[in-house]
């Protein structure tokens, strides 16, 4: 069951992206919960979120594995993964 399943998306500087995962989230994942840790100044707002999604707003320029460790830090679920919003 994907209600069993928490999506860890870290992100910054490229609120395209993030907006377009959201998106899809939405569209095809709605019942997982989304957990987003961003460090740009981006809200909310702009996106169109899904509905069970955890929003962690933290300083500018945090490294992505502290935005990854903040991230399972707030799993509530039984299983949890990282969720790429670019592929270089």
């Amino acid at each position: 069951m994907l209600s069993d399943v928490s999506l860890i998306v870290t992100a910054g500087h490229r609120p395209g992206y993030l907006r377009a995962l959201l998106t899809g989230i939405a569209r095809y994942l709605p019942e997982a919960t989304t957990i987003v840790v961003n460090d740009d100044e981006t809200k909310p707002p702009y996106f169109d979120l899904p509905a069970k999604t955890i929003w962690e707003q933290t300083k500018p320029d945090t490294f992505l594995t502290r935005k990854r460790n903040l991230g399972v830090q707030l799993i509530d679920t039984k299983y949890a993964t990282t969720v790429v919003t670019k592929v270089i």
